[in-house]
């Protein structure tokens, strides 16, 4: 797997798992502040947050896609993958993680294009948000981004996959 070694030393590759991190704590907490502000605010100072759902929307939509892209990498999203229970040679393992990959990617490669082209009416409707007219592209646009990346963090998994030896599977906890 020396080209996917190559790939994940690169500082742009780390560089851009460390933004994402960043994004993800940063919205954690922003999430988590706006809605104990929002409590305190309604609950103790009798007084409304106005905009409240909508900066939470904002915030929440990174969150959400972000996480998304980061479990993609991690590949710790949710599996129903009982094979690996019942299939014990490691060939027939590789082919059917290499089958599943292959269909993950075309999957998401259609939602990308979907992701695309909503976000592309978005941004040419130019919408805002009904309160604080916060441009709805910073919500919306997420998806694409969150797709896009999902897909090349698909393709980054099939390569992996491709290059690798039955001694990779023994090493990696044989996951």
């Amino acid at each position: 797997m020396k080209s996917i070694t190559v790939l994940e030393e690169k500082k742009w590759w780390k560089a851009l798992l460390s933004i994402q991190g960043a994004i993800l704590v940063t919205t954690s907490l922003l999430a988590a502040g706006i809605v104990t502000i929002g409590v305190v605010m309604r609950y103790i100072l009798k007084v409304n947050f106005f905009g409240q759902e909508e900066i939470l929307s904002v915030v929440s939509m990174w969150l959400y896609w972000v996480g998304g892209i980061y479990g993609s990498y991690t590949h710790t999203h949710i599996s129903a993958d009982l094979a690996d229970t019942y299939i014990h040679s490691w060939k027939i393992r590789k082919i059917l993680r290499i089958v599943v990959l292959v269909i993950s990617l075309a999957v998401t490669a259609i939602f990308a294009f979907w992701g695309y082209q909503y976000t592309a009416w978005i941004w040419n409707l130019g919408g805002r948000s009904a309160g604080l007219k916060i441009p709805l592209i910073l919500s919306k646009g997420t998806m694409f981004v969150g797709l896009l990346f999902m897909g090349l963090y698909s393709i980054y998994h099939l390569i992996r996959v491709i290059q690798s030896t039955e001694e990779d599977y023994v090493r990696e906890g044989d996951s």
